[in-house]
């Protein structure tokens, strides 16, 4: 898989793609902050992957900052970015561009 770096506040993450089937690994996603990794299953959609990674990058602000979101509260924001961005034509494939990379 691809891999490339994020910067998110005062963080530069290292994402990672994850080559492995979903069912193999039971996770979409997982934020790493003391390690500095964002880790991305690659077996989902595109549109699943953007999701993923909008919600991670959810999850280290919510770390770095200390905010205390719950996992609801994080799946909400996602939902809501996500939409706001698509239903105003804002293109989040930006955030996975280093992953589609082989």
């Amino acid at each position: 898989g691809g891999e490339g770096m994020m910067r998110i506040l005062a963080y530069d993450y290292e994402m990672v793609a994850l080559d492995i089937p979903f069912d193999q690994s039971s996770l979409l996603g997982r934020h790493n902050g003391p390690e500095g990794t964002i880790k991305i299953c690659m077996d989902q959609s595109k549109q699943c992957r953007i999701s993923t990674v909008l919600h991670e990058v959810i999850e280290s602000i919510n770390w770095q900052l200390n905010l205390g979101l719950e996992e609801k509260q994080v799946i909400g924001l996602e939902v809501g970015l996500f939409a706001v961005a698509r239903d105003n034509n804002i293109n989040l494939e930006m955030l996975v561009r280093d992953l589609e990379k082989k």
